[in-house]
């Protein structure tokens, strides 16, 4: 509207995920033990739900008979790498039954044989190179060293004034017109009381009698 120019924006729904989820992965002395989630439901399907490994989980995401094809191609006939039997033939008709399989059945139990000598990691770099969305699970703190995520820019470093350096979530996406780097960390409660009370119009001696007061509080430095 003002200069008719529009600007690129790039997020990614992991980037929100963690933006929204930020309160999750806060810690500190003292803090309860977050809740973990039962295993109830891993998912929709047989090719798109959550699969145990050899060591941690991966997710699949076949939603086309393209990927279920991949799928089936990726462990073949007889043995595979992870050490289970095949999945049975690739032919479009086997691709688009699997798409309609049901998350607990024959298809899942065969694909969790197919998966049990990989572990998380390696599951997934198997089927992303087949074809298949795939992607290790990360759990609360895996994320924070996780390759993927220090290569899409999502989490920064930053001094804290009080706790010193702290990993923080960058932002949840990127404007091309307006570029802003979080470089600080957000002033603690009180950093700025004699300011604000200052441009409001009362004196110092003022403030000091409410400070003193306890009727307002100022930020102290550890």
């Amino acid at each position: 509207r003002r200069d008719g120019l529009g600007q690129e924006v790039v997020t990614t729904m992991v980037n929100s995920s963690v933006m929204m989820q930020a309160g999750e992965f806060v810690r500190h002395a003292g803090r309860p033990a977050p809740a973990v989630g039962g295993h109830e439901y891993v998912g929709d399907t047989a090719v798109h739900r959550l699969y145990p490994c050899k060591e941690g989980w991966v997710a699949v995401a076949a939603t086309t008979p393209e990927h279920a094809a991949a799928l089936v191609a990726a462990f073949g006939e007889g043995s595979e790498p992870g050490g289970g039997s095949g999945l049975g033939g690739g032919s479009e008709v086997d691709a688009v039954a699997l798409l309609r399989a049901p998350a607990r059945g024959p298809a899942a139990e065969r694909i969790t044989a197919a998966l049990a000598g990989l572990t998380g990691a390696e599951a997934a770099d198997l089927l992303a190179a087949a074809g298949v969305p795939a992607a290790p699970v990360l759990d609360r703190g895996g994320f924070l060293t996780d390759p993927w995520f220090a290569a899409a820019g999502i989490l920064t470093r930053i001094d804290e004034p009080d706790l010193g350096p702290c990993t923080v979530v960058r932002r949840y996406a990127d404007w091309s017109g307006n570029p802003v780097e979080i470089t600080a960390a957000a002033p603690p409660p009180g950093a700025d009381t004699r300011r604000i009370l200052a441009g409001l119009g009362y004196s110092d001696d003022r403030i000091a009698e409410l400070l003193a007061a306890g009727a307002v509080r100022e930020h102290a430095a550890p």
